[in-house]
């Protein structure tokens, strides 16, 4: 029984499996084993992850661009600073920049350091000021890049009201 669960266990292509997969494997195999003498022999082993998290896969939420130079580009916060931040839509390849602040000509220089590391044709960002604003837009034509935003534009003003449920 043990070598049957080494081998199974330590097997390249299953490996590492948790004890209900284990037990099902070793069934096919030999069908007088139990899931209690599997259990056993799982908890005695050294390297076993029994509290590693399953990776969430969602299916049916595919992201990807027909062409691998698209980016999205958004600033983040930390501690009051800004942080340009760019992730490209196909390979999940990430850029972070931290700036001093938001302003115009502070993105406009942290975009063309950006533009000079990496090939952009595709440009996505949101509607704030800081990329919606004439230096940034004849910058894109001057580089021929495609900008899109992504949030429409919000008419009303969110007006915070005095219960939890929002506005």
């Amino acid at each position: 029984m043990d070598t049957l669960l080494k081998k199974l266990y330590y097997n390249p292509k299953t490996g590492f499996i948790g004890a209900q997969a284990l037990y099902q494997k070793a069934e096919e195999l030999d069908p007088k084993i139990t899931i209690k003498i599997v259990k056993e022999w799982y908890e005695n082993q050294t390297d076993i992850q029994r509290f590693q998290d399953q990776k969430k896969r969602f299916d049916g939420f595919k992201i990807a661009s027909h062409n691998p130079n698209s980016w999205q580009m958004d600033l983040a916060f930390w501690e009051k600073r800004p942080i340009l931040t760019a992730i490209n839509i196909n390979s999940r390849l990430g850029y972070a920049k931290l700036l001093s602040n938001k302003t115009a000509a502070t993105v406009l220089a942290a975009l063309k350091a950006f533009v000079h590391l990496h090939t952009v044709d595709i440009l996505t960002s949101d509607n704030g000021s800081e990329f919606m604003n004439s230096q940034l837009k004849n910058f894109s034509k001057l580089r021929k890049l495609s900008t899109t935003t992504t949030n429409p534009v919000i008419t009303e003003p969110w007006v915070k009201s005095n219960d939890s449920t929002g506005p």
